[in-house]
């Protein structure tokens, strides 16, 4: 009998899985407007402010594996690295982070699902013109 108990656990946990992966970016900025254009304002000289270290996180659940919510909104677009860097953003009202780390995490278990992005980095703040 508990060798059929340790077989359906076995089994259970195998069932359920997990994966994550890590990236870093020099800089990531809202791509909205010409005002974000991250690229363009370095390339100018534009002045900063460093801020400090924040992070955001945008996470979604599927259940039965096609039913998501979570992340602010319904709908699938909101685990994402841009919904996660306007949470970042929002912590000290900036307008970019640098040395960007960027983490997604899948967790699946049976008919459920769990996903999350995490973007942490250096919130700094552009100068006015």
């Amino acid at each position: 009998m508990t060798t059929v108990k340790l077989a359906i656990v076995l089994i259970l946990l195998l069932l359920g899985s997990g994966c994550s992966s890590q990236g870093r970016l020099g800089i990531l900025s809202r791509g909205f407007s010409l005002e974000a254009d991250a690229g363009a304002l370095l390339q100018h000289g534009r002045a900063f402010d460093e801020l400090d270290s924040v992070q955001g996180q945008a996470c979604r659940h599927l259940i039965l594996l096609a039913i998501p919510w979570g992340g602010g909104s319904f709908g699938w677009g909101t685990a994402t690295i841009s919904y996660a860097l306007e949470e970042a953003l929002k912590v000290k009202g900036s307008d970019a982070l640098l040395n960007v780390q960027v983490t997604t995490s899948l967790y699946n278990f049976l008919l459920y699902a769990f996903t999350c992005t995490t973007v942490e980095g250096t919130a700094i703040r552009f100068h006015s013109l």
